[in-house]
């Protein structure tokens, strides 16, 4: 028997009809807290730097474990935009790559028959997992050509690399854990976090480089 359906209805089947084969799209949240915030000044050129220690939050908003890696703590990309609605309209202040590591750590092989705790992290649905992260900015109070002031409100973006090792290896190790939940590979987004530079005329002199201090 013949079944003809209505415009309006195939197209509805359609659109709710999952595609064969899919890779599964589970959603991990990326939230982040302003901890500390601290200034000094990078001589001989007079640069304020400002620097930000982060708290990162790792949520599974999905229905399903999904497994982390444990060290996904580095930034491949920072944003600072203005205000609020600029930062969700991804209108940027300041927006630049970090380059990752171009060797891959080989932390795991491929191989393994489930997660080594050392490394990941399950999380079920609804859980969370804390890490933390410093970013900072380098200024001029007050502004002069090349380098403006930061002085005011602004908000901050990251994109996080959840990933390490190579797409092969992560492809063979979603297989083989997939009774233990999803093996999550993709960068990450964060919601955007507010923070405010005030003036900082008695700012201490930035520690030497290469030593812990805020970035320039």
């Amino acid at each position: 028997m013949l079944i003809l359906l209505n415009p309006i209805v195939a197209l509805l089947f359609l659109q709710a009809s999952p595609v064969l084969g899919a890779k599964p799209r589970p959603m991990l949240r990326l939230d982040t807290r302003l901890v500390r915030q601290s200034y000094c000044r990078r001589q001989p050129l007079n640069h304020l730097n400002v620097q930000l220690d982060l708290q990162l939050k790792f949520t599974n908003t999905a229905e399903e474990p999904l497994i982390l890696y444990r060290k996904c703590d580095i930034p491949v990309r920072t944003s600072r935009s203005a205000t609020l609605a600029d930062a969700l309209a991804r209108k940027y202040e300041e927006n630049w790559d970090i380059m990752p590591a171009l060797v891959f750590p080989h932390l795991v092989s491929g191989r393994e028959p489930f997660p080594p705790q050392d490394y990941f992290v399950i999380l079920n649905p609804g859980e969370s997992y804390f890490l933390n992260t410093t970013t900072g900015f380098a200024y001029c109070l007050p502004a002069r050509a090349g380098c403006p002031t930061l002085t005011g409100e602004h908000f901050l973006s990251f994109v996080i690399a959840t990933w390490k090792e190579s797409p092969k290896v992560a492809e063979q190790l979603r297989k083989a854990w997939r009774p233990f939940g999803l093996l999550w590979d993709e960068n990450v987004t964060s919601e955007p976090v507010r923070f405010t530079v005030v003036d900082q005329p008695d700012a201490p002199e930035c520690p030497p480089t290469g030593k812990p201090g805020p970035l320039i």
